[in-house]
């Protein structure tokens, strides 16, 4: 001890540590990684994602919010369904009118021209003082500008819009189209509730912070093959099993124009 306390006494104690701490990078090769890869085959996932789907649709079922029988009810007051509807359960005496005069569907046609005649001006602000950057803000801003109040994008929100009294939520979609253009663009196109499931735990209204947005999307056979090409053996054998086709091995124009219904799923985890 005495030995030790002699030679801190002789050290000088402002002078720097003569161990050298300093990390040296090492350049080393690392396997490149799949964003899109899973670790999960096909069967489980799409078990996983069945489940979820029935789980949120059981939620929204529950007498809580019964959302699918509301949808139903608003959808034949809005199309004046309601004659037709007595008609079939054998309501109606036959002295009782069969003309109905829809004036919700007049009221809402009335609301839809007012919500959109004036659409909100998108302003980008400049990150700094410099020149530049304001003249970057203000292309940005007429560009992007310009793209929300085009027609097609005033016509996809204008369905959207109508499809929140009946429906609840108006969905609307982005999606590249590489033939938009000379350098392809994104185009957006309303999307029916009645194909869309989504996570029932997220608490908002905003389809990033859910777990899951499943849309089913209705196609042909030959419109499938396209985007799949590598799968499709297994598309033709999935559909043989169904009994769509009768086991026949070259299939024909009009059972390639089969219409079906696949899913696209978005999902976080």
């Amino acid at each position: 001890m005495c030995k030790f306390m002699s030679q801190m006494q002789e050290q000088d104690l402002t002078t720097p540590d003569p161990l050298d701490n300093s990390i040296i990078p090492e350049e080393m090769a690392f396997e490149p990684t799949d964003p899109l890869a899973l670790d999960i085959d096909d069967e489980k996932l799409y078990k996983i994602i069945d489940k979820r789907i029935a789980a949120s649709r059981k939620f929204f079922k529950s007498p809580k919010y019964n959302i699918y029988s509301r949808r139903k009810k608003n959808e034949m007051y809005l199309l004046g369904r309601q004659i037709n509807s007595k008609e079939e359960r054998q309501e109606l005496k036959i002295y009782e009118a069969r003309f109905l005069d829809n004036a919700l569907y007049e009221i809402e046609s009335t609301i839809k021209p007012i919500a959109m005649q004036q659409m909100p001006d998108l302003i980008i602000g400049p990150g700094n003082d410099s020149p530049e950057a304001r003249q970057t803000a203000d292309s940005l801003t007429k560009a992007i500008d310009s793209q929300v109040k085009a027609r097609e994008n005033r016509i996809a929100l204008g369905i959207a819009f109508k499809h929140v009294p009946v429906g609840f939520v108006g969905w609307i979609k982005a999606e590249w189209n590489p033939e938009k253009g000379k350098y392809g663009d994104f185009e957006f196109r309303p999307v029916h509730y009645d194909y869309m499931d989504i996570d029932h735990t997220c608490n908002t209204p905003n389809p990033d912070e859910m777990e899951f947005v499943s849309e089913l999307c209705p196609t042909t056979v030959q419109m499938c093959v396209m985007k799949f090409p590598k799968r499709k053996a297994e598309l033709f054998e999935e559909l043989k099993k169904d009994g769509l086709f009768k086991g026949q091995d070259d299939f024909k124009e009009e059972d390639m124009a089969t219409e079906i219904q696949i899913r696209q799923v978005w999902f976080k985890w």
